[in-house]
Parts: C-alpha cells; sequence; structure tokens
C-alpha cells in the first residue's frame, strides 16, 4: 500500500540536513518575507525553496502541492 507521504529516501542534501535545521528553515522562510513585507523577498524565498526541491530531485513529487498552493495564494 502507498502511504501518502512526501518523503522520499534518497541521499541527497534535504535529507541529510536535521531536522532542526529544517524547522527553521520553515520558520525563517515565513517569518523574513511576513517582517520585510516586500514583494522581492517573497519572490527570491519561493525561488530558493523550488531550487532546494530542484537539487534533492524532489520537485516532480511536490509539484502537485506546489500548483495547488500557487492557484490559492494567486487567488
Amino acid at each position: 500500500m502507498k502511504t501518502m507521504s512526501l518523503f522520499e529516501d534518497k541521499n541527497s542534501f534535504l535529507n541529510n540536513l536535521s531536522p532542526l535545521t529544517k524547522m527553521l528553515y520553515v520558520f525563517a522562510t515565513i517569518l523574513i518575507p511576513i517582517i520585510a513585507g516586500d514583494l522581492a523577498v517573497f519572490s527570491i524565498t519561493i525561488l530558493l525553496s523550488v531550487v532546494l526541491l530542484a537539487h534533492s530531485k524532489v520537485l516532480r513529487q511536490t509539484l502537485p502541492i506546489l500548483s495547488v498552493s500557487g492557484f490559492v495564494i494567486l487567488t
């Protein structure tokens, strides 16, 4: 049975990070654009996240979630 998870057991940069580092990245990507209040900071944050996902070769698995999230944000 296929599990409902985005976890891919690959030897990638993101998998090798500690869970605390990943959690701090999530908090930073939420707080820094809100504090800055600039659209360019939001764009850079999104671009950085997409680059990290592509570098870890999990962008294809997260593409449906990104497209739904992008649709909700744009509307």
